[in-house]
This record gives C-alpha cells, structure tokens and sequence, in this order.
C-alpha cells in the first residue's frame, strides 16, 4: 500500500513537471493566470462602484438637507427684515414716528449742486436740531 502512495504522488509530481514544461500548457496556465486576475479586477471595480455609488446618494442627501435650510434662512431672513415689522418694532418698543412733511428738512452740502426751494448749508452754517 505505501508502494503505491508513492507511486501515486510520484506520478502526481510528474504530471505536474510535465505541465509545467509543456508550451502549451504554459499557455493554457497563462490564460487561466490573467483571467483569475481580470475575475479578481472585476470583483474590486464592482465593489469601489457600489461604495462609489453609496457615497453619492448620502451627497445628494446632504444636499437636499443643505438646500432647505437655505430655504428656511432665506425666509427667516425676509421675515426678519419685513418693512412693516421693522416700523412697528420701532414705533411700539422706541416711541418713534413716521416724520411728517413739515418736519423734514432736506440740506446741500457745500460743493454740491443747489436745487431751487433746498437751502445750500454754508462752511459758516451751523446745524441745529428743533425740538
């Protein structure tokens, strides 16, 4: 029995010497080489694509959370800045009015052009507030 367990793997061994030292085996090994490689490339392409992919979508997610919250600081922001609240802020919490025609009183400064009905404010002019 141990004879021929040694047979066996010696024929074993030659069969493989004989494989290897055979051209078109060496061909055959090659191609089985290069396609073993070329299943194994395909196999990483694929997985960098879906982590690719996955990394994509959660951009995307971000996106659409970063773009309504620009919506809501864009609407924050006009309601913020609305006349009319402005006005009401201003004349319920600061006592301030809305001046009336008699009340404004419009100066040109030196050097600037004079329009008709504006008095022009001279370097010996001085401005005083009326209360």
């Amino acid at each position: 029995m141990r004879q021929q367990d040694e047979y066996n793997g010696l024929n074993v061994l030659l069969a493989l010497r004989n494989t290897f030292t055979n051209p078109k085996s060496k061909k055959v090994m090659a191609f089985v080489l290069v396609l073993f490689i070329t299943a194994l490339l395909v196999v990483y392409v694929k997985n960098r694509y879906r982590q690719a992919f996955i990394q994509y979508q959660q951009l995307q997610a971000q996106q659409q959370q970063l773009h309504t919250q620009w919506m809501n600081i864009l609407l924050e922001e006009s309601t913020w800045g609305n006349y009319s609240r402005i006005e009401k802020i201003a004349t319920e919490n600061m006592g301030m009015t809305v001046p009336t025609a008699q009340n404004i009183k419009i100066l040109v400064l030196p050097g600037n052009t004079p329009v008709n009905g504006v008095p022009n404010l001279s370097d010996n002019d001085s401005i005083t507030s009326t209360s």
